[in-house]
């Protein structure tokens, strides 16, 4: 099939299951094409190198030399998706972003396939204004279904619900939402997963401080500032810590702030944004990761973060909190750990005891490697997603 995969920003170094999934419609011997609205440069991964995706993928911004001999050759060839652009439509006319794409695409699309639910509107707009035909994909992961919804309202899902062929959402709470607040007439529960066989074995740290690693955006929907609470929490119980902290984002400063105000700036350490040979190395070498999730002020909620999938496959104990889709994944007590959102004293006893008993980690370390194997392993759960992609 020809498939068009639609993104926003590309790529994002966060989203590996977007660049697993286009690596892994090549390799079934789909005719693949991908396009951002927005390129992102420089950022580093294996799959960006092996399709050299930087050479051949479509962009609509930045303006550059390339992508507008693109939308030329297009306005020649295609002057009837110029004119569509301007039709009035359920969704509204397609933005200069979507029309720019859809000069650049060669020949029409059999699917597009988009990840995030206002991706999968621009996909809607391209299915309405150029090519008709196509089928549309869209993944629902977590802000889109949350803190998106609170913040626009359900509307614009709604327009777009006809226009949409497969609703594909990464937990079973999203699909049951999605259900009951759209006429979305084909809506699944999916999870996403992760390459198994190419990760490294935990090893653990070994030293005298206890070792945890936190990957994500400094944002509120993280929960850093709760493993801050709690690491002073432990501290004044004397267990001796070490956390290495993975990730940029808005609230960046103030959380080095905060650890230094609670006089842990010895115990943290803050790497920034790091590529993703660096997080599975340092995840091998953690005694364990730790996922505070909360839900944001503004509703933001996760689906189920990535980062404790890879953790699991790696045998990397994980502790995280009962939030969202969270335990779709960890089944609290036999392959990780879970607190409430926002309880520091319990995600505190939570590290405490793995750092107290070598042996309750390595129970869950083994557990949680099975169980990522059995229903999160990336090769299982793409060949699912595309036999019902190609089922279309």
């Amino acid at each position: 099939m020809k498939l068009l995969f639609l993104n926003r920003s590309f790529p994002v170094l966060s989203q590996t299951f977007v660049l697993d999934h286009i690596a892994y419609a090549v390799a079934r011997g789909h005719d693949t094409t991908v396009a951002a609205l927005k390129l992102i440069r420089d950022v580093e991964h294996p799959v960006i190198d092996e399709l050299q995706l930087y050479r051949t993928m479509l962009h609509a911004r930045p303006v550059e030399y390339r992508n507008l001999r693109r939308v030329v050759s297009g306005l020649v060839a295609h002057r009837e998706r110029f004119a569509g652009a301007f039709q009035p439509r359920a969704l509204g006319r397609a933005k200069a972003t979507e029309l720019s794409i859809a000069l650049q695409v060669n020949d029409p699309p059999d699917v597009i396939i988009a990840n995030f639910g206002p991706t999968g509107v621009s996909a809607a707009r391209l299915k309405e204004n150029f090519f008709p035909k196509a089928k549309v994909v869209v993944i629902f992961h977590g802000y889109d279904v949350s803190g998106y919804v609170a913040k626009n309202g359900w509307d614009i899902y709604r327009n777009m619900a006809p226009n949409i062929d497969l609703g594909i959402c990464v937990t079973q709470r999203w699909s049951e939402l999605i259900k009951r607040e759209t006429k979305m007439a084909n809506v699944v529960t999916h999870h996403l997963g992760v390459r198994c066989h190419d990760m490294p074995h935990w090893k653990g740290a070994g030293g005298q401080a206890f070792s945890i690693l936190f990957v994500g955006r400094m944002t509120e929907k993280k929960g850093f500032r709760h493993l801050i609470a709690a690491a002073a929490i432990l501290r004044a119980r004397n267990v001796s810590l070490r956390v290495h902290a993975i990730g940029d984002g808005p609230d960046l400063v103030s959380y080095k702030e905060e650890v230094a105000k609670h006089g842990l700036s010895d115990a943290f350490t803050f790497h920034g944004a790091r590529s993703h040979g660096f997080v599975l190395d340092l995840m091998s070498k953690a005694d364990c990761l730790v996922a505070p999730s909360v839900t944001a002020e503004g509703g933001d909620q996760e689906g189920i973060p990535v980062v404790l999938m890879e953790a699991m496959a790696i045998g990397t104990p994980v502790i995280s909190t009962r939030h969202s889709g969270i335990p779709e994944l960890i089944e609290a007590e036999t392959s990780g750990l879970l607190t409430d959102e926002k309880d520091d004293s319990g995600l505190a006893d939570c590290v405490e005891r793995l750092a107290r008993n070598p042996s309750v980690r390595t129970e869950l370390s083994n557990r949680a490697r099975a169980r990522v194997r059995e229903s999160f392993d990336a090769e299982k759960q793409n060949r699912r997603l595309f036999e019902m992609i190609e089922g279309l």
